[in-house]
């Protein structure tokens, strides 16, 4: 008997506990109240006769006003309705999402500003467009929408009234339908692609080689495909990358050739004008028996003479590996020539460069 009334005096002290604990809890997350302001008052009296008026602009103009002045669960769920009503249902939706989390004014009482809520939503949901992201893998696919007008794919999503609705896409005669279902205020995403060979196979049969050619890309087309560019268009012959363009060696040369030539050019300019000058300066000052100034010069002169002979060898290097590369990347013949050449250089005390003998 007593563990009975043990059991439920502990029972009895555990739901109080909940109970307590739950509108503890319930206190704290509830929204606060809140009265307007005779301003913000006077704005819902404004953009509410505007409203019934249905200049639904200054409407809205007037409730975005107010909640500038104050947050008020009347005045987001007043601004909702007169954005459904410009057709602007997205932002009427973000506004009305506020309403319940927003402070709460007296009058109209909670219960009451939810029950417009609910209302709202459901109107919102039979009326409000949704949207159809359309993703195509080839750019060239048109899509149709229920009977509508063909369209180019376009990654941007379309308004579409709620429901279901028949996609149709085609590319080159092929086409592909499916049905999509739209939701209110929500995006859905639909992917379109064509595989390659019934593609190249299509375009095939409408004699298009070239855009067949294109669509395979650097592919070879065997089985079916082969047959049918055989049959279509000749032998198939797809572009590689390789295509008789110049070669990576070649290529590699050229730059080389012309690196190396820029520095031979730049020494050489350097040689000309710079020392040229430095030159000029350091007979002048031994004619003035200037022994200071003469002395500095000097040591700009080697100085520059030292890194000229530089952009000589550095220069001249590159130039030379340009030119063997290029060589190499020849035919047999020219092959087999480039590898006697002879690469040599030289350097005394004007300067350096190098050379290079070969036949070809």
């Amino acid at each position: 008997m007593i563990k009975t009334v043990l059991r439920v005096v502990s029972g009895v002290c555990v739901a109080l506990v909940v109970l307590v604990w739950g509108a503890a809890v319930m206190a704290q997350t509830a929204p606060p109240s809140v009265e307007l302001t005779p301003f913000q008052l006077e704005l819902d009296k404004k953009a509410a006769e505007a409203y019934l008026k249905g200049d639904y602009g200054r409407a809205v103009s007037l409730y975005e006003t107010s909640l500038e002045s104050g947050q008020a669960n009347i005045t987001w769920l007043s601004l909702g309705r007169a954005l459904f009503k410009m057709g602007r249902c997205a932002d009427a939706s973000q506004a009305l999402d506020k309403v319940m989390t927003a402070p709460r004014v007296p009058k109209p009482s909670p219960e009451e500003v939810e029950a417009a809520l609910e209302r709202y939503r459901l109107e919102m949901a039979e009326l409000c467009d949704g949207k159809l992201k359309v993703v195509c893998a080839q750019p060239e696919v048109q899509i149709q929408i229920d009977e509508g007008p063909k369209q180019a794919c376009s990654a941007a999503p379309m308004s579409i009234a709620p429901g279901a609705h028949r996609l149709r896409a085609t590319l080159h005669g092929l086409s592909q339908e499916r049905k999509v279902s739209i939701e209110p205020l929500k995006t859905s995403r639909v992917e379109v692609a064509f595989e390659r060979d019934a593609v190249v196979l299509a375009l095939l049969k409408g004699g298009q080689c070239d855009k067949a050619r294109q669509f395979m890309g650097a592919d070879e087309p065997t089985g079916d495909v082969k047959a049918a560019f055989d049959a279509s268009c000749g032998p198939a012959v797809v572009a590689t990358p390789d295509g008789g363009g110049p070669g990576g060696l070649s290529t590699a040369g050229w730059v080389l050739t012309t690196v190396g030539g820029a520095a031979l050019l730049l020494g050489t300019t350097v040689d000309i004008v710079v020392l040229g000058a430095l030159f000029s300066d350091l007979e002048d000052a031994g004619q003035r028996g200037a022994a200071d100034e003469f002395a500095e010069i000097e040591s700009d002169i080697a100085e520059t003479q030292a890194v000229n002979l530089g952009i000589f060898v550095v220069g001249g290097a590159l130039a030379a590996t340009g030119l063997v590369l290029i060589l190499l990347d020849g035919d047999d013949e020219s092959a087999q020539d480039a590898r006697a050449l002879d690469l040599g250089g030289w350097v005394d005390g004007d300067g350096g460069g190098v050379q290079l003998r070969g036949r070809w």
